[in-house]
């Protein structure tokens, strides 16, 4: 993590936990907010929405909702126009579903954060 920026992100491809990588220490360590360092189980989605386990499309997705950087709906046109049919559509399921994890995980860290 050297060289990252105070307002720089994390975003790890595991269906386990930063803590369960041992990289939990690391976002303290560098003063890097948790809500800044994420894992998300891309991999898994791709697997389930491809057929194969390639996550290319599926961290963009993740990216999107981490970041604000770029829309989701930005994503899924870039993969519409990049990608025919049924591979663009199981890429775009799994943009989506990364996306949705991403949120849900963002919203249940705020939820904690708060009590």
């Amino acid at each position: 993590m050297r060289g990252m920026r105070a307002d720089g992100y994390v975003l790890v491809n595991s269906s386990r936990e930063a803590d369960e990588l041992g990289l939990g220490h690391l976002a303290v360590r560098h003063g890097l907010p948790a809500v800044r360092m994420l894992t998300v189980p891309a991999s898994e989605i791709a697997q389930r929405t491809l057929g194969q386990p390639l996550p290319n499309t599926a961290l963009l997705g993740a990216f999107a909702a981490l970041t604000r950087v770029v829309s989701l709906a930005g994503v899924e046109t870039a993969i519409l126009e990049s990608l025919p049919g049924q591979l663009a559509r199981g890429n775009v399921e799994a943009a989506r579903a990364t996306h949705a994890f991403v949120c849900h995980s963002l919203n249940r860290q705020q939820d904690l954060a708060h009590r």
